[in-house]
């Protein structure tokens, strides 16, 4: 099997780790638009403001992406040609660059989308003063959700084959296939999203007071924010726990590329445990720091897959 150099191997690495906060921004906005409708009259306050938190924590975070589909269309120009260049004759819309390019409007858009909700939803006074029933919500929801949706495309765009179907596959049997494995990756991101929501609101302790709210609502956005966490990766490590067991139960040894996943696996579970004991224990302030535990092992078990071909 061929090796990649140590350097692409790190980059790799690194890339991986922005991730985390590159898939948070795509998932927070989706995440806001829930917040909203989920809103009980007596929690409109709590939601509306909580939404805006969540959009305006995705905004700076939204550029990592676009540094990670740069660093994507590098590696591909490293791996292809053995240097980190762009051909002479490049140009965003050659057809090898079109899924990316089309994507890079797609998260503009996006971006666009959730600049004109952080304007509709500013407060105008102080937040004391601001009525959330008068403002909208529904709108506001509706420009989150379209913002979500733009992020979903720019997520699914760069894997499309729009220079052209591989032999022997339609227009719809690539379409589903792109659709469902974007879907499965649009999942997980709701686990960095919820967790660096519920860093936002570990790191200021006066967050509720600017929003009008009473002290004790803290823990329920706290435990909104763990479930987003902890449900982000329960698809993914059930499948793959499935997988490994499968293959364990058969007689002779576990295929490397199965047993290679089994530690990323371990600190990807035991991540999702950290934000499940926040959740069933209504997320005291005592505990946070389990989110930064999680935070840690999701980025520890995102890097381990790439990490152990420095090992072999």
């Amino acid at each position: 099997m061929h090796e990649l150099p140590g350097w692409i191997v790190l980059w790799q690495c690194l890339a991986a780790m922005l991730k985390v906060f590159a898939h948070a921004a795509l998932a927070l906005p989706c995440i806001a638009a829930l917040t909203l409708l989920a809103g009980r009259r007596e929690k409109s306050r709590l939601c509306a403001f909580g939404s805006r938190e969540m959009a305006l924590l995705s905004l700076p975070l939204a550029f990592v992406w676009p540094l990670l589909l740069i660093s994507d269309v590098l590696l591909l120009f490293a791996l292809t040609q053995g240097a980190v260049r762009l051909p002479e004759n490049f140009s965003p819309g050659m057809p090898a660059m079109l899924p990316y390019s089309s994507a890079l409007v797609a998260w503009l858009t996006g971006v666009l989308c959730l600049c004109v909700q952080l304007w509709r939803s500013r407060p105008h006074a102080s937040p004391a003063t601001l009525s959330p029933e008068n403002r909208q919500p529904h709108m506001s929801a509706g420009l989150c959700l379209a913002s979500a949706l733009c992020f979903f495309a720019a997520l699914a765009l760069p894997v499309c084959p729009l220079a052209g179907l591989p032999e022997g596959l339609t227009a719809s049997q690539a379409a589903l296939a792109v659709m469902s494995s974007t879907l499965h990756v649009y999942f997980t991101c709701f686990a960095p999203a919820g967790a660096l929501a519920l860093s936002a609101l570990a790191l200021r302790p006066g967050l509720m007071q600017t929003w009008a709210c009473p002290q004790e609502d803290e823990a329920l956005a706290a435990r909104w924010c763990a479930l987003w966490a902890m449900i982000g990766y329960i698809p993914y490590c059930l499948d793959r726990w499935g997988v490994c067991l499968g293959f364990a139960l058969r007689p002779g040894s576990m295929p490397p590329v199965i047993s290679l996943r089994v530690p990323s696996l371990v600190a990807i579970s035991l991540a999702v445990m950290c934000w499940g004991i926040l959740f069933f224990r209504r997320a005291p302030r005592k505990i946070y720091w389990l989110n930064t535990l999680g935070l840690l092992l999701l980025s520890l078990g995102l890097c381990l897959p790439f990490a152990s071909a420095l090992w072999r």
